[in-house]
């Protein structure tokens, strides 16, 4: 099974520069990797990314919101 979250990344990005939509995506990375490896959901948010140009595949953090220790 992939475990390694940056090569579930390069491999999305591989997928998506070849055109193939996020469904299908999930279906062949499962299919070849083993079950949940990849999620629609993972998928959805990747191609989103790099649809708007962002090709890093370093992770960004989700949330915005400051933590109430911030001064």
């Amino acid at each position: 099974m992939c475990d390694d979250k940056m090569q579930k990344r390069v491999l999305l990005l591989h997928y998506w520069i070849k055109g193939v939509n996020a469904t299908e995506v999930v279906r062949q990375v499962n299919d070849i990797e083993g079950d949940e490896t990849v999620n629609i959901r993972q998928a959805q948010r990747l191609f989103k990314r790099f649809k708007e140009g962002d090709i890093s595949l370093e992770r960004i953090e989700d949330s915005g919101r400051m933590s109430s220790f911030d001064s």
